[in-house]
C-alpha cells in the first residue's frame, strides 16, 4: 500500500537517492513506513495518491501519516491485522 507513490514522490519532489521501506506486526496491526534521504517538506500537500493511500487505510480500519524524518521525509500506513475487508 503506497509503496510505489512514496517512492515517487521521494525521488521526483524530495530529490533522495536512498529509500528506505519497512514492514512489520506490531500490536495487531501491520505497519508499512518509507523513509527517505531527500529534502523533506515544509507542508506536505496531498494529491491524488496520497489522498487514495489514507482512504484505503481507512476502509481497512487504520490510518495513513505523511511528514518529515531526522534527515528527509516519511509515511507510515498503520492497518489493524488481520486487517478487514475493504468496503469500496
Amino acid at each position: 500500500m503506497g509503496q510505489q507513490e512514496g517512492m515517487a514522490n521521494a525521488l521526483r519532489h524530495g530529490r533522495a537517492n536512498r529509500v528506505r521501506a519497512l514492514f512489520w506486526i506490531d500490536n495487531c496491526a501491520l505497519i508499512l513506513t518509507l523513509t527517505d534521504n531527500g529534502t523533506g517538506s515544509g507542508q506536505i500537500k496531498e494529491g491524488i495518491g496520497f489522498s487514495g493511500i489514507r482512504e484505503l487505510a481507512a476502509a481497512l480500519g487504520g490510518r495513513f501519516e505523511a511528514g518529515n524524518s531526522a534527515k528527509g521525509s516519511q509515511i507510515t500506513a498503520r492497518i489493524p491485522y488481520p486487517a478487514r475487508e475493504a468496503t469500496a
